[in-house]
C-alpha cells in the first residue's frame, strides 16, 4: 500500500518504508551518454569504409561506360553530321594524363578537308572545341597506349580513323589494332581501384 503526503510517497511493501519525490525518472548519466555516442560513431566509421570503396568501384565502372560512349558518339558524329558550315566535320577525341586535363575528355571538330599535317591537339582557327566530357569524381586518365596522351581522329569523308600521340610538338601516328586506355582512382597503386578499356581499331569494338 502507498500513501502520498506532501509529495512524499510512503510504501509499506514488504514491511519497509520507501520514499521518493513525485515525478522522479531514471536517465542516462553523462558517461553513459558519451559511451553511446562513441559506439554510434564507431559504427558509422566501420560501415562507411566499405561503402566508400564500393562507391569508387562503381565510379570506375561508370567511367568505363562513359569513355566507350564518347568513342562511339565521335565516330557517329563524323559519319552523320552536316552542321554549321554545310559540310561534313571530322571529329577527334583527345585523352591525356596531363594534370589539368586528366579527368576530362575533349572532343573537337575539324573541317572535313583539313590537311593531315595540320592535325594537332590544340584549338585554333580551324579546330574548334565541340564538347568536354568530365569523368566521375577523382577518376583520372593514367596512360593511353602506354603514352601520356592520344588523339583519335575520325575522318568524315572516308570514315577512316587515325591515332596520334604528341611529345611536346612532335606528332607520331600510332599503328596498332588495339589501344588500351588506363584510368584509376586518383592514380592509385591499388589494382582494385584501376580499370582499363580496350579499343579494337579495326572493328571499332570496345571492351571494358
Amino acid at each position: 500500500m502507498r500513501i502520498k503526503k506532501n509529495n512524499i510517497i510512503f510504501s509499506h511493501t514488504k514491511g519497509k518504508y520507501l520514499k521518493g519525490r513525485r515525478g522522479a525518472v531514471s536517465a542516462f548519466t553523462l558517461i553513459e551518454l558519451m559511451i553511446s555516442i562513441l559506439i554510434i560513431v564507431l559504427l558509422v566509421i566501420v560501415s562507411y569504409a566499405p561503402y566508400n570503396y564500393y562507391q569508387k568501384k562503381a565510379n570506375l565502372k561508370i567511367t568505363a561506360k562513359s569513355i566507350s560512349q564518347v568513342l562511339q558518339d565521335s565516330k557517329t558524329k563524323a559519319i552523320s553530321w552536316l552542321v554549321w558550315v554545310n559540310s561534313n566535320l571530322s571529329i577527334w577525341v583527345y585523352f591525356t594524363n596531363d594534370e589539368l586535363w586528366n579527368n576530362k575528355i575533349k572532343m573537337f571538330w575539324y573541317p572535313y578537308n583539313i590537311d593531315e599535317l595540320n592535325i594537332t591537339n590544340i584549338e585554333n582557327t580551324e579546330i574548334k572545341l565541340l564538347k568536354t566530357y568530365k569523368l566521375k569524381k577523382d577518376i583520372v586518365i593514367d596512360k593511353v597506349w602506354w603514352k601520356d596522351n592520344l588523339l583519335i581522329f575520325f575522318n568524315s569523308i572516308n570514315w577512316e580513323a587515325k591515332y596520334y600521340t604528341f611529345d611536346s610538338w612532335l606528332k607520331t601516328e600510332v599503328i596498332e589494332n588495339k589501344i588500351i586506355i588506363d584510368f584509376s582512382y586518383n592514380h592509385t597503386t591499388s589494382d582494385n581501384l584501376k580499370r582499363k578499356i580496350e579499343y579494337i581499331t579495326d572493328t571499332n569494338t570496345i571492351f571494358y
